[in-house]
């Protein structure tokens, strides 16, 4: 048995010894000291920095300094940004505009024209000030043109004010101002209907469309988000509708239901979607409840002669949502991806209503979720690279597979950092070696 050992030493160190000098095109990867120490570490500097909600602009200068807003959009004009404005009233009449959800002020029956007094002689819901504004006038300036479609996707997708009139804005005669207004519009000037505001309030969209969670990377096994590295949910569309979808807007929310917490979270694109939109392709993450970044966005809308918007029968991976690493002391606990409404209408719809020649649809498409992840702290064992149960030859030959030669990551990366040196490297293996057949010592405790 000696003889073996000895034997298997030597392999190994002649394959270092092969290895060693080409360590510079190896890995390096470095692993996230303890998860307490690196928060005490970005609270102390945001401290410092004087920015309480870690959005990256200073309390001084943040319009809300209590709820992560980079974009710092304030719809009134009026300093306050637009998660803690309890009232975004771009009138200045003391009521509120529609579908800002952190208004607490009454709604405001004519937006966009002050009538503190709010009244309405035939009682239809639309203030005296509005009557006379024209089906599209989003803007308010009296005619209807492309300029609308703009202040459209202003309010939709970029915090901008509602349009003047709620009558006025919606040009679809269904009740809310959606991603179905803009397109209906565009859809009016390229020989579709005409915009019709005085159609039925109840349009409850048909079933069509479906979007899922495709996998998430990163996770220790199948079903478990481990403590020491991102994960990130991949999303899948998939248009089974007969007619392009030209118009989308879905949101959705990470959340734990135990209280676990994140330092951020990113949306990105995995296919290049702008090749069916033509005007508004938006993506894009926020806060709401205050603790950060919690919500993400995908927003699309417009066309380009063929295919008209996203075809049918497409279905594709289109986005990534990415949060963590999550802090150890959450291991037990558990975090959820699911849908949630997309601000500021308040809608999970995709339309189809792309061009005079397709119907004039909305849809809800199906979503497979919630899904929950339970959260573990992963490390067992440091040195048991494989996560075998025990610490061996196995382990030495995934580590230098991993380093050198392309290999899978560890399942478990505090395992693989041998020496508790806070990184893998060629370090880990040293150690590792000398455990293993020079009586060196044991890899510390995770």
């Amino acid at each position: 048995m000696q003889e073996t050992h000895r034997a298997i030493f030597t392999i190994m160190l002649m394959a270092l010894a092969l290895l060693l000098p080409t360590a510079a095109s190896g890995r390096i990867i470095h692993v996230p000291a303890e998860a307490a120490t690196i928060q005490a570490a970005a609270d102390q500097y945001a401290s410092q920095r004087g920015d309480s909600d870690g959005d990256g602009i200073e309390d001084s200068l943040d319009n809300c300094p209590d709820y992560w807003n980079p974009e710092q959009y304030d719809a009134d004009g009026d300093g306050i940004g637009n998660p803690c404005d309890e009232c975004t009233d771009q009138d200045g009449d003391g009521f509120g505009d529609p579908g800002f959800p952190s208004n607490t002020c009454p709604e405001d029956n004519c937006p966009g024209f002050t009538n503190p007094g709010q009244t309405d002689s035939d009682g239809d819901g639309i203030g005296d000030s509005c009557e006379h504004v024209m089906c599209g006038d989003a803007n308010g300036n009296d005619y209807i043109g492309l300029d609308d479609i703009v202040f459209y996707s202003d309010f939709l997708w970029s915090g901008g004010p509602c349009p003047v009139c709620s009558y006025a804005g919606n040009v679809d005669g269904c009740e809310g101002i959606n991603v179905y207004d803009p397109v209906y519009m565009y859809s009016h000037f390229v020989g579709g209907p005409f915009v019709n505001c005085d159609g039925p309030s109840d349009c409850p969209p048909l079933t069509g469309g479906v979007i899922s969670l495709d996998h998430v990377e990163g996770l220790l096994d199948p079903d478990t988000i481990p403590t020491d590295r991102e994960i990130t949910f991949h999303i899948r569309l998939l248009n089974n509708l007969t007619s392009p979808v030209c118009g989308l807007t879905n949101g959705f929310r990470v959340y734990s239901p135990t209280g676990a917490t994140w330092s951020g979270m990113t949306v990105a694109k995995v296919i290049a979607l702008d090749d069916y939109f033509l005007w508004v392709e938006s993506c894009r993450t926020f806060g709401v409840t205050g603790s950060g970044s919690d919500t993400a966005t995908l927003g699309y809308m417009g066309w380009v002669s063929p295919p008209y918007g996203l075809p049918a029968g497409f279905d594709s991976v289109t986005h990534t949502i990415t949060i963590g690493p999550i802090d150890k002391m959450y291991s037990g606990g558990e975090i959820c991806l699911d849908s949630c409404w997309y601000p500021p209408g308040g809608d999970w719809i995709w339309t189809t209503i792309c061009n005079h020649e397709f119907d004039y649809t909305k849809y809800a498409p199906s979503w497979d979720g919630p899904h929950c992840f339970p959260i573990l702290y992963c490390c067992d064992i440091r040195g048991d690279v494989d996560r075998s149960g025990a610490i061996d030859v196995g382990d030495l030959t995934y580590l230098v597979a991993y380093l050198f030669q392309g290999g899978p990551p560890p399942p478990c990366l505090e395992e693989a950092d041998v020496d508790g040196s806070s990184s893998i490297d060629v370090g880990d293996l040293t150690y590792l070696v000398a455990y293993l057949f020079q009586g060196g010592p044991a890899p510390p405790p995770c």
